[in-house]
């Protein structure tokens, strides 16, 4: 019988690091858990397996976030719990692993005077772009007694919200149907609207990391999340619009790139502005 070593011989010629990514956060809101910290804030990116594209044609896995929790943690061994990851690195991760796997050029959609084009973008900028721009600043403060500590959703929550997105859209065809009563529709209308309004109040209720009330600290979940529950639509709304302002200050630009011969033609600028969508369907695909 053949005896097994205990190194495969054919270890080189498995994958290796293609980059190194650096994490806008610098680690931080990843619970200690989900990450193995490098301290130069450095992590190795493989390319993706062919399982890893074959999970990326799963519809199930696309839709509930479980297919792209596995090819980060398929490409980025470092992180061990890719649920976890902070919705401010979540791009960048992205951006490395299609890098890694790619190459650096992404073929983008851009329409100009309504005719659509396809242009080349350079995602080593972006990436360049979202170290260098993303910054959370946390601290709310209310009042003298009171400041609210805010922090990037994770990618849990993120998924989440899309598959409540899906089901308030499905809802929201059925409710169209000429073919059901309006008590049915109705009825339809405002379950879909209370759980809109539950996951609202839960999600800026897990945006929040602490609470200081005076000398004293709160991070307990439950008396976070009954605080959001039970505090004025004034308190609520100021907490809320931070929590806002900082995603859509930490999000992806859209950058401008040199326009072709012809789009230059149609446009009459030499420059174009290009938006990149992050999601596995478009992105990987």
């Amino acid at each position: 019988m053949q005896k097994t070593t205990k190194i495969n011989p054919l270890s080189t010629l498995m994958r290796q690091p293609k980059l190194r990514v650096k994490l806008p956060s610098k680690g931080k809101f990843w619970p200690v858990t989900a990450i193995d910290i490098s301290e130069t804030n450095e992590y190795p990116v493989f390319s993706m397996t062919a399982k890893d594209e074959i999970a990326l044609k799963n519809p199930v896995a696309l839709a509930n976030g479980q297919a792209l929790v596995n090819i980060v943690q398929s490409c980025i061994p470092a992180i061990k719990d890719a649920w976890a990851i902070p919705s401010i690195d979540l791009d960048a991760l992205l951006v490395a692993v299609r890098i890694a796997t790619y190459g650096n050029i992404l073929k983008s959609p851009v329409t100009v005077n309504n005719i659509l084009f396809s242009v080349d973008v350079d995602l080593t900028e972006i990436l360049d772009q979202l170290y260098n721009d993303i910054s959370w600043q946390e601290e709310l403060i209310i009042n003298d007694n009171l400041k609210i500590y805010v922090k990037p959703l994770s990618y849990k929550i993120l998924a989440k919200a899309g598959l409540e997105a899906l089901e308030t859209q499905k809802i929201m065809n059925v409710v169209n149907d000429d073919n059901m009563t309006e008590d049915k529709k109705l009825e339809l209308f405002k379950n879909s609207f209370n759980k809109l309004s539950q996951y609202t109040l839960t999600t800026v209720a897990e945006s929040i990391s602490k609470i200081e009330l005076g000398d004293e600290v709160v991070d307990n979940a439950f008396f976070i999340k009954e605080f959001i529950e039970q505090c004025d639509r004034e308190l609520f709304n100021t907490i809320k619009n931070k929590i806002d302002t900082e995603s859509s200050a930490n999000s992806v630009k859209p950058v401008r790139i040199a326009a072709t011969e012809e789009i230059k033609k149609i446009s009459k600028e030499d420059e174009i502005e290009v938006t990149v969508e992050f999601t596995p369907t478009n992105f990987f695909l």
